[in-house]
């Protein structure tokens, strides 16, 4: 821990750019007394002969201050664990009385120093260690003239935990004061049980109960309240279960502060060394960590590592969590990339797209009014998509579920949207792949009626365009004819402007021609469509009825009710348009097809109407024929 913490000092940004500046300011050593030297020669009484020990006298304010940077910097060498370079500062300025203490604290942490052997010719070597401690806290007390720097740099080089800790006002400072006097402890109790004779029974049983991890971590808890120091505590001792229990309940109190999100990814990932090493604790407060860990991903659209950390979650969570945000990605490069990351994690992607649509077929209600769930169900159904093969029938089912809902509020523009999104024909498709995969089976009759209903709803999209492209063409106001002009106008006008109307009339001709040639190729479509529609193989979205096997499926009863009534609502409109079209065309060769396929019951088309809207079809037809034969 405490090599931990020198580690951090020096490799902080902005103690580096301290030692470095320090560095190139320091003057050559000759001058760092230069004013108190001057002053002495004439006389003054400004310190005595030892300028360089520690129980020097009086300096010159000027040098002072100069010895001062020297012993700033000198000490976040220390604080840094860097000793030798420390050493070599000193040198270098000549300050030389500190470096055979800075050398002796080498010689005390060397452990081949310091033997447990007795007859090892270095087991003395304890009586200068104790002696060198209590020389150093006599200097302490004893240096008056001692800047407060000094005495810091004493206390360090001698374990000792004042004044450094009473003027460090950082956390780790103060972090570092300690350990550094808890080490020099814990090497005290282990040689005082060597030699017995260095130290009395309450000495050794004073060190022994000081400066535990515990402890010190209780003293700096006192006015540190970042979590990360008690973090490193729970580290230290190697209790993850109170670890990651303590991490939850700080955060449900300051989940919400933004600079805790750093807070979070830490601990977050100390979660998942916990898991990885096997570690106690308890499982519901990991699993609360790691959740809240992805909602902070998710707001910050971070989906692609996602669902590295959602892996480490329960299957039923990790699932839920999954499905959640990535039916809010709407990017498709994105999704794709997210599907990638699965995979690696070891997900089944192909169910876990058919989960994403489910997902949204649940919290997508499809009303009458046009609503941002729509685009979010069309959306969702993209997923499906992205399997390949392995998914494309599920695509299929899912697309004549959105076309069912979409119909039932007649809502077509939507309903076009979803084949907008297939970059093939998915009857076609599912059709071709069939015929290669199971060349010799049959296809099921659900597939065949999925791929039939399918195609009628595309049909009728077609034909229901068709229909809008005729009547836009209609509405639209045709070219004027230019009103002839008077004999008496005529006479008057010269040849130039004669030429001029007459190249105008003909413009206009032309476009009037162009017209009417549009209008009747676009109704000459428009009644194909729809007509091919009336005449629909066994009807248009009709299908047998289901087999005493099925009947008592719920979901199948259902959907067959869906499509009985979307048939009766479109097979209506469809004969609404064709009645349309003939009446504003005024095609009585229609009106009459019309009318024999109405009454043909082979076409089953009457049968799919009610009573009320065929005696309507009737008296439209009727109208219609009466103002034909007018």
């Amino acid at each position: 821990l405490l090599d931990w913490c020198e580690e951090n000092a020096f490799n902080e940004p902005s103690a580096n750019s301290e030692l470095t500046e320090e560095y190139s300011q320091l003057e050559n050593g000759a001058h760092i007394r230069a004013e108190t030297l001057y002053r002495r020669k004439k006389g003054e009484e400004w310190c005595d002969m030892d300028l360089d020990g520690a129980m020097h006298g009086r300096l010159h304010p000027i040098d002072e201050d100069r010895q001062n940077r020297v012993y700033n910097l000198v000490y976040t060498l220390i604080r840094c664990g860097k000793l030798s370079e420390a050493i070599k500062l000193l040198d270098h300025v000549g300050l030389l009385a500190l470096i055979p203490s800075f050398k002796f604290r080498e010689m005390a942490r060397d452990a081949s120093l310091t033997p447990l052997s007795c007859d090892h010719r270095l087991f003395r070597l304890a009586n200068s260690r104790l002696s060198f401690k209590q020389t150093v806290e006599k200097i302490i007390h004893r240096g008056l003239s001692m800047s407060q720097i000094e005495r810091c740099i004493w206390s360090a080089v001698g374990g000792l935990l004042e004044p450094g800790l009473s003027l460090s006002q950082r956390t780790d400072d103060r972090l570092w004061c300690y350990l550094n006097t808890a080490i020099e402890n814990r090497l005290d109790i282990a040689i005082m049980k060597h030699h017995p004779d260095l130290c009395d029974e309450d000495s050794l049983q004073q060190k022994t109960s000081d400066l535990m991890v515990t402890s010190i971590f209780d003293e700096i808890a006192t006015q540190e309240r970042s979590p990360f120091y008690s973090s490193y505590r729970f580290l230290i001792t190697n209790d993850a279960e109170s670890h990651v229990t303590f991490m939850r309940q700080w955060l449900e109190t300051h989940l919400h502060e933004r600079h805790n999100v750093h807070f979070l990814r830490y601990i977050t990932h100390l979660v998942i060394v916990y898991m990885s090493t096997n570690q106690p604790f308890a499982e519901e407060d990991a699993y609360w960590i790691l959740e809240r860990y992805i909602d902070v991903l998710v707001s910050q659209k971070m989906y692609t590592i996602i669902p590295y950390y959602a892996s480490k979650l329960p299957s039923e969570a990790a699932e839920r969590l999954t499905i959640g945000f990535m039916y809010e990605i709407e990017d498709e490069k994105m999704r794709i990339d997210v599907l990638a990351s699965c995979h690696e994690v070891g997900v089944d992607t192909t169910t876990l797209c058919k989960k994403v649509f489910s997902y949204a077929v649940d919290v997508c209600q499809i009303g009458e009014q046009r609503t941002e769930s729509d685009a979010k169900l069309i959306s969702a159904w993209n997923w499906l998509k992205y399997p390949g093969k392995e998914a494309v029938i599920d695509a299929l089912f899912a697309a004549n579920l959105i076309l069912r809902k979409f119909f039932a509020v007649e809502k077509v523009k939507e309903a076009k949207l979803v084949f907008d999104q297939m970059e093939e024909n998915l009857s076609e498709t599912i059709e071709k792949l069939w015929s290669i995969e199971y060349r010799d089976a049959s296809m099921p009759k659900e597939l065949s009626d999925a791929i039939a209903e399918n195609r009628a709803y595309q049909a009728y999209i077609e034909a229901s365009d068709d229909f809008n492209n005729w009547f836009k063409q209609l509405k639209m106001t045709q070219p004027e004819t230019p009103k002839s002009p008077t004999k008496e106008v005529w006479s008057r006008m010269n040849i130039h402007q004669r030429a001029a109307f007459e190249v105008e009339q003909a413009k206009v001709r032309e476009l009037q021609q162009r017209h009417r040639a549009t209008c009747d190729s676009l109704r000459s479509t428009a009644i194909d469509s729809l007509e091919s529609l009336s005449l629909w193989p066994n009807g248009w979205l009709k299908f047998a009825p289901l087999d005493e096997t099925l009947r008592n499926n719920a979901d199948l009863r259902k959907k067959m009710e869906e499509l009985r009534e979307i048939r009766q609502s479109y097979v209506s409109a469809i004969l609404g348009m064709l009645i349309t079209i003939y009446d504003q065309s005024q095609d009585s060769s229609g009106a009459i097809r019309l009318a024999m396929l109405l009454a043909d019951e082979k076409n089953e088309i009457a049968e799919a109407l009610s009573r009320d809207q065929l005696c309507s079809f009737v008296r439209r037809l009727s109208v219609a024929h009466g103002g034909i034969n007018q």
